[in-house]
């Protein structure tokens, strides 16, 4: 083919080939003009001599390996996301949407793997409770509310209350305070 017949390289059309079929699942296919990869694709292709029939089937190879590698990165993405249970989708909402709430609207797309979720969860938990620990009612009180009241705790001997005492462990701050004290 002549040179003259050429297009010029910026007049090649970024087009792909009628029979070119997209990858199952992979959506609409957008060109990024601003993507330097593309000029220079279209000045190779003019001083190689290749037409526009040409430079369109190595648009759909160009195509084919973008939303190839977009498919792959979300089937690995959804892997590990799914590696934080049966609530993973509620997980990461919950933290998409406290990042949206916090402005911080780009970071939502670093949540690709479960460790970073878990990550974030962890930064919201002591950023809304300031570091404290969270309350729990575990051990609270380990008779089960069978306390003796004060008048029982009277009748006893010395020896009787030193195993009933033994019932419930006793923190440094506790020595000294009656067993069925609030």
């Amino acid at each position: 083919m002549r040179r003259g017949s050429l297009p010029a390289p910026d007049a090649y059309k970024l087009e792909l080939p009628k029979d070119f079929q997209m990858p199952v699942g992979s959506g609409e296919w957008k060109w990024d003009d601003k993507d330097p990869l593309l000029g220079q694709a279209r000045t190779l292709a003019h001083e190689l001599g290749i037409p526009q029939e040409g430079f369109s089937r190595l648009l759909g190879l160009y195509v084919a390996s973008k939303t190839g590698d977009a498919a792959e990165f979300k089937a690995a993405t959804e892997a590990e996301i799914g590696k934080l249970g049966a609530n993973s989708s509620a997980r990461v909402d919950a933290v998409t949407r406290w990042m949206d709430a916090h402005g911080f609207k780009e970071m939502p797309k670093m949540l690709v793997t479960a460790g970073m979720v878990r990550e974030f969860e962890g930064l919201i938990t002591k950023l809304s409770s300031q570091g404290a620990a969270p309350f729990s009612q575990a051990n609270r009180d380990p008779a089960g509310g069978q306390r003796l009241s004060n008048e029982e705790w009277s009748k006893l001997t010395y020896a009787q209350r030193q195993e009933y005492a033994r019932k419930f462990p006793q923190q440094p701050s506790d020595r000294g305070r009656h067993p069925t004290a609030a």
